[in-house]
């Protein structure tokens, strides 16, 4: 059996060179086949899309050659020495763990050494992969699931590599004349198994899907005639696993019949409900973001090129990073597509709120804002989208204002221009303002814009506008199933009159899973209600979050 250091140079364990994954070759973990450089794993034919962050980690233990790493190394090679928390690390480390087994199999396993760091091992028996065609840089193979804040777990890494390395798409340019004005077929999602959770999971969630996408979306019911017309199909099938709920997703292309983009869910059975929901609304809000953009160019886009504007769009839906790469990737490919460039800035200014950013990376995100959104209002003026890009960066909360006030006078209903004035208008306490642009935000149903939501409960609180506040609440919950009395909680502790919070928090701590902190809320509003003099927080209060210590202090005047 071959050692690991025949499948990766072993490097020093505690080499502290912070670790630049496009210029880290490809190496094998047992079956597994790991590449850095687009940030993948692959066994089988099946593809893993992995963090930027713990494709770093998952280098940095494989490249250590069984020996332990430290946390110090470890910072050092993946946060570029940025100071962590040791709850960062342990994500990291419990993603990496869960590779694994990632396909089934038991590759490798990550041990903890106690107040030292880590050690990665392979598993016994567990032989290299030997190298073939599938598992060389640029093969075809089946691509799987992005990750998002719902457990999104693998993404369509390289569709866009696979449909180059088709090498048909570069004629595939529709005239706008051919498509079906951006439409969307919504073919039924089907249970693989006979679990009747997976099937009303299923049939729960192609209505769901429908509703979100309403105006773009039709319906198929079709069985032996020709589907309706459209240029893109979203279908899908639901798993029942062990112990949790599995959904995935797929966008295609009507003309080429090739995978866009692909998306897996997985959510645990006791909290199962809601899951279509959410997944409803990762789809409509990724394809409304991405018809955008498809529209601009009057449906004259490449498939490739879409598969990465689904990309982006995803990242900048859900804000994370991982709109980035693909809005560079891009750029890059298609210099002259319209929109390129403004994407490349959305995805950079977004990037910039990571609290983790050194000074030197926030400084070079900022600058390639600017120069994508300077490069997209040379082609468009008036590209709001751009124009919004630089107020994400803006020095001050005036230059913020003006830019988010100049994009919405050419889209008042831009989404991410919207979001953002709600937040500063929030910010700066132009409190009544703020609500009533979040509850027009709120009732254009723009999935997009769900984040608003929680923002017009604490807002109509602070108005003592209970009408409002309870209209947020409820639209929220059809979003979120169990989150109301979740933001009710916030609400009593927060704003709410001492005395009236005091009766309501018994009934609202049963929606709590950490029960820990509820003396402490219901000693400090008793004594509010009852007026006494609160010098500093009770005992109660010492296992809470610094954040809620912070609200706590301010409420009592500390």
């Amino acid at each position: 059996m071959a050692s690991e250091k025949d499948d990766i140079a072993a490097r020093p364990a505690n080499n502290l060179a912070p670790i630049d994954l496009a210029a880290e070759p490809d190496f094998h973990l047992g079956d597994l086949v790991v590449r850095p450089s687009i940030r993948s794993v692959l066994i089988d034919g099946k593809e893993e899309r992995i963090e930027p962050r713990v494709m770093q980690v998952l280098v940095a233990l494989a490249g250590a050659g069984g020996e332990t790493v430290s946390r110090d190394a470890l910072v050092s090679r993946c946060w570029s020495g940025v100071t962590v928390g040791d709850d960062a690390i342990a994500r990291a480390i419990a993603k990496v763990r869960k590779l694994g087994g990632f396909g089934g199999g038991a590759h490798f396993v990550v041990d903890t050494v106690p107040r030292v760091g880590f050690r990665l091992q392979r598993q016994p028996g567990a032989a290299p992969l030997p190298r073939t065609e599938a598992s060389q840089p640029g093969a075809v193979r089946a691509p799987d699931a992005p990750q998002t804040r719902y457990m999104l777990l693998a993404a369509a890494a390289a569709i866009a590599a696979f449909i180059v390395g088709l090498g048909v798409f570069l004629v595939l340019k529709r005239e706008p004349a051919e498509h079906g004005a951006g439409r969307v077929l919504v073919t039924p999602f089907t249970a693989t198994d006979a679990d009747p959770v997976s099937e009303r999971v299923a049939r729960n969630l192609t209505a769901a899907a429908l509703r979100r996408m309403e105006g773009f979306a039709i319906a198929d019911h079709t069985i032996n005639e020709p589907s309706p017309r459209a240029d893109f199909k979203v279908n899908g099938a639901v798993t029942r696993g062990n112990d949790e709920v599995i959904v995935s997703a797929q966008i295609f292309d009507s003309m080429t019949g090739l995978v866009l983009w692909s998306g897996k869910f997985e959510q645990p059975l006791d909290r199962v409900n809601g899951v279509e929901e959410q997944v409803a609304i990762t789809l409509s809000a990724t394809l409304r973001c991405a018809l955008d953009e498809w529209a601009r160019n009057d449906g004259a886009m490449p498939p490739s090129a879409l598969s990465l504007v689904l990309q982006t769009c995803e990242g900048l839906v859900l804000q994370t990073r991982d709109a980035l790469e693909p809005a560079r990737e891009l750029r890059r490919a298609y210099p002259n597509l319209t929109g390129a460039n403004t994407l490349l800035a959305l995805a950079a200014a977004t990037s910039t709120f990571q609290i983790e950013h050194s000074t030197s990376r926030l400084a070079e995100l900022r600058e390639l804002t600017r120069r994508a959104a300077s490069d997209a209002l040379k082609e468009d003026p008036s590209d709001a989208k751009a124009i919004t890009s630089l107020a994400f960066i803006a020095d001050t909360r005036l230059e913020r204002e003006q830019k988010l006030r100049e994009a919405l006078r050419i889209n008042p209903d831009l989404p991410p221009a919207l979001a953002n004035y709600i937040g500063l208008l929030r910010d700066v306490g132009r409190v009544k303002e703020a609500q009533e642009l979040g509850a027009r935000a709120i009732r254009m149903s723009d999935p997009r814009l769900n984040s608003s939501t929680p923002h017009v409960v604490f807002l109509s609180a602070i108005l003592n506008d209970e009408e409002s506040e309870n209209e947020a609440i409820r639209k929220y919950d059809e979003i979120y199933p169990g989150a109301a009395e979740k933001l009710r909680w916030t609400v009593a502790v927060w704003w709410r009159d001492p005395a009236l919070a005091v009766v309501q928090l018994p009934r609202l701590a049963e929606s709590l899973q950490d029960k820990s902190g509820v003396a402490c809320f219901e000693i400090v509003l008793a004594k509010l209600a009852a007026d006494e003099q609160l010098n500093a927080l009770p005992t109660e209060c010492e296992g809470l979050p610094n954040h809620w210590k912070v609200r706590l202090l301010a409420r009592i005047g500390d």
